[in-house]
């Protein structure tokens, strides 16, 4: 787990005295750039809790290590056969799942149903249609048993408590093997099924390389300078895709503890990509989706119920096992999947499957998001909708829903065109649009709302003076439209 640091001191407020004289100001603003301190906190933060992150191991790491192994080497290598196609054969299956298992050794919710439906659009055009048929059930079989065994919990008084226990820590797991293997049972083997293509030799994918690491020193120096703007753009998306999760995987819900690390964190995720390009592999960054389903199979709730308590009382009873056994455990398997037999043993595996995962993947992301409610609260009756905060509307709550979804669905139609490459830059443009238009339609109390779920203390609507009351106060109020 890792969060970035706050680079105040905790305790200490701002600095009372009054700002330098203009002959000070550039000495002053010299004085406060101190390059690299806060990776040096970082590095004093990680130090203070390095013993006790090896204290914590249980059934439940051990759980979520076997969860995140799957969700992340299976979608991993769908995700390969994308690059294999895009990348003229150049990046493959086995590049991919060496990058992920070898970057993950190093750190220890459209997208999800998207990919599943491309899987299935994929199987559609490559096999008979009784394979197809039997796809589409396998997809909606594996999703369905993976949900159903994840409320194992919640069956009391069937089967005893530590059995429900491990059919819920274990769902997604029981299911992805349980329809890997219906397929060979029976006339269903003699379908023409859709498997994962896999590597059987230890060797990169491109035909005209034997060994992974890239001659550089050969490369034309027009081609290095003609690099820099794809590695600007990807350094931009792996900065806030990294920031994202990691305010998501650190959230108050969660219960996190122990320091985190951001300055930390960018500083590794600088030194596996440039090492992943030094071997020729895609930077394992790309799988960080995964990042708060990781949280959320590390939560511990002592009553053992599945419900989110939102009062003070809740989130202290939750908490999250913050350990690096789970990180190391699934990095250690997924990188021995680079060997031949366990390559030939992953070449079993239905592509179907992969899209049942998916779905079950985007149910779980979605299930912790609060846009889920939200769009539900759109589609119900004014009179049934629940008491909002002091100063908060639902028009006004309604409104910024559909924005986030406006805004969600033409970035995620961008990624479909030739301009997917660009995709981060229109993220980063988004920042100064939430940081001063937003602010002026929305209230701050709204604001609050809708974004705290997400946020750490210290929002930046809170920094500004209270402004005027906005219109969307005086026309809403707490029983909504």
């Amino acid at each position: 787990m890792s969060s970035p640091a706050d680079p105040t001191t905790p305790g200490q407020g701002p600095d009372p005295s009054p700002p330098p004289s203009s002959p000070n100001k550039a000495a002053a603003a010299a004085a406060t750039f101190r390059p690299f301190r806060l990776l040096k906190q970082d590095a004093l933060n990680i130090r203070s809790r390095w013993p006790s992150d090896w204290k914590v191991m249980n059934q439940q790491v051990l759980a979520s290590a076997v969860y995140i192994f799957f969700t992340n080497l299976l979608p991993g290598i769908t995700f390969a056969s994308d690059l294999y196609e895009l990348t003229g054969r150049s990046w493959g299956p086995i590049e991919v799942v060496f990058s992920t298992g070898l970057c993950g050794l190093i750190f220890s919710i459209v997208i999800y149903f998207h990919k599943a439906a491309l899987e299935l659009k994929r199987t559609h055009g490559a096999v008979s249609l009784a394979a197809f048929l039997y796809a589409v059930i396998g997809a909606f079989g594996t999703c369905l048993v993976a949900v159903l065994l994840s409320t194992a919990e919640s069956w009391r008084p069937l089967l005893h408590r530590y059995l429900r226990l491990g059919l819920a820590e274990y769902a997604a797991a029981i299911s992805i093997v349980l329809w890997i293997g219906i397929p060979h049972i029976g006339e269903l083997d003699r379908l023409d099924h859709q498997r994962l293509q896999v590597q059987t030799q230890f060797r990169p994918s491109d035909p005209d390389r034997t060994v992974f690491l890239v001659p550089f020193w050969r490369l034309s120096v027009s081609w290095i300078f003609l690099s820099i703007i794809p590695a600007a753009i990807v350094t931009v998306l792996f900065f806030f895709d990294h920031e994202i999760s990691s305010i998501i995987c650190t959230s108050s819900r969660y219960g996190v503890r122990k320091p985190g690390g951001f300055a930390w964190d960018v500083a590794l995720l600088g030194l596996t990509t440039l090492l992943c390009g030094l071997l020729g592999l895609p930077p394992a960054n790309g799988l960080l989706p995964q990042a708060p389903l990781h949280s959320e199979s590390l939560l511990y709730r002592p009553d053992g119920s599945g419900d989110d308590d939102d009062d003070d009382q809740g989130q202290q009873r939750r908490r999250t096992y913050e350990q690096r056994y789970s990180a190391l455990i699934q990095a250690s398997l997924i990188l021995a999947f680079i060997s031949p037999p366990l390559q030939r043993l992953l070449g079993l595996t239905q592509t179907s499957v992969l899209a049942g995962l998916f779905m079950f993947m985007g149910y779980q992301s979605l299930a912790v998001n609060p846009i889920l409610y939200r769009v539900a609260h759109l589609l119900t009756p004014p009179s049934d909708l629940p008491a909002l905060p002091r100063a908060v509307s639902w028009l006004a709550v309604h409104g910024f829903t559909l924005t986030q979804i406006t805004l969600t669905a033409a970035v995620f139609a961008m990624t479909l065109t030739v301009a997917a490459p660009a995709f981060p830059l229109v993220i980063v443009a988004l920042v100064p649009v939430r940081l001063t238009l937003m602010g002026r339609i929305w209230s701050r109390e709204t604001l609050r709302f809708v974004d705290g779920w997400a946020c750490r203390p210290g929002k930046p609507e809170d920094q500004r003076a209270p402004p005027q009351r906005p219109q969307d106060e005086e026309k809403g109020n707490n029983k909504g439209m």
